[in-house]
């Protein structure tokens, strides 16, 4: 028995955000954003009025991971909150950053220097290096710190940047910078940043209406302070804080449904700017096991999942700023069904959705 849409959205979903790092793009995102926060800094301050915001981002970028921080932050996506520790350290000129769910499942993401590694207590240590087979391509040393920033320098082309007034966060004095699309296919996103340190306090992503859709958002902040190496520890490492990173990593697991390869499919269409995140996509560490194919434009990604000799219908839901859609295909050799999860429009996603073709067998 096949399941029912809701089913089926319901196990797209937690691939989606499992610790399965090339199985899935909106941990991915997430953790993108996520590293906005644990990362962002700037050295010099620059006065709000004789910058422009596009400015301000790049500085960001040039500037960022250079001081010591801890801090809590708070993520909300619908009626979903999540709460967060982080601490920063630079030792030795290497960057340590460790970030901690403090609500739901006990889980961690640990970076030192180029290193990064996700726990859970499921799975235990998992390794998102590249050199560990893992997250090469999206968790590498630019994704996890400074360089996210430098994603801001291509998003003249999909974005409008303007300062949009002030505010304060975290009892900080902020600067608000808008990014807001330039069509119907993305979100927009509000920044705060801090006036002093250029710190992002806070990231709102929004629909066209400015209905807020996703939120990250300090609650406090200690910037400057010296860190701990006990807090830079991972709690499973506690005992044994001197352990390697490298003993006892798991390499991400393979995707646990299957679905076709997407060699085997065709993306005829994706909005302006979006770009496949990956070029190692096609098939799984093990038979039958296939990836999606992912798309980002540098701030947020969609995914496409083709099953192949399926008919889920054409079901649409939303939860937070995390759209999935369902369309069943026919061609001239059956039935397929298309889901395309992510955080863009509807619009977005059926137009996606309705260009997957098979591929042509050359």
């Amino acid at each position: 028995m096949r399941p029912s849409y809701d089913e089926y959205v319901r196990m797209i979903i937690p691939l989606i955000v499992s610790t399965s790092r090339k199985n899935n793009f909106t941990r991915v995102v997430l953790a993108m954003r996520v590293c906005v926060f644990v990362g962002c800094f700037l050295l010099a301050s620059v006065s709000f009025a004789s910058e422009d915001p596009e400015q301000w981002l790049m500085d960001m970028s040039d500037n960022s991971a250079q001081l010591n921080y801890s801090g809590n932050l708070v993520y909300t996506q619908g009626s979903r909150m999540d709460t967060m520790r982080i601490y920063h350290a630079i030792k030795e000129g290497v960057q340590h950053e460790r970030l901690v769910h403090m609500s739901g499942q006990h889980r961690e993401f640990i970076r030192r220097g180029s290193s990064v590694v996700y726990i859970d207590a499921v799975n235990g240590m998992t390794s998102l290096d590249a050199q560990a087979g893992g997250a090469g391509d999206y968790f590498s040393e630019s994704d996890f710190s400074s360089g996210y920033s430098a994603r801001f320098a291509a998003l003249r082309e999909p974005y409008e940047v303007s300062f949009d007034g002030h505010d304060r966060v975290a009892g900080r004095a902020v600067a608000l910078i808008t990014l807001m699309p330039k069509d119907n296919y993305r979100h927009g996103f509000q920044l705060a940043l801090d006036k002093s340190t250029k710190l992002l306090l806070r990231s709102l992503m929004m629909d066209a209406d400015r209905t807020v859709l996703e939120r990250f958002e300090y609650t406090q902040i200690d910037i400057g302070t010296e860190i701990a190496d006990a807090d830079l520890a991972p709690e499973v490492l506690k005992k044994q804080a001197s352990k390697p990173l490298e003993q006892d990593q798991k390499k991400p697991r393979a995707q646990s449904r299957q679905h076709a390869s997407s060699a085997s499919w065709h993306v005829g269409w994706v909005p302006p700017a979006f770009t496949l995140a990956s070029d190692d996509r096609v098939l799984g560490p093990d038979p039958g096991h296939d990836r999606p194919l992912m798309y980002s434009d540098g701030l947020t990604a969609f995914s496409v999942f083709v099953e192949d000799n399926a008919d889920l219908g054409q079901h649409s839901r939303r939860r937070g700023a995390t759209m999935a859609h369902t369309l069943a295909k026919e061609d001239r050799k059956g039935l397929f069904s298309v889901t395309v999860v992510g955080e863009i429009p509807l619009v977005a996603a059926e137009k996606i959705a309705n260009s997957v073709t098979r591929a042509k067998v050359k």
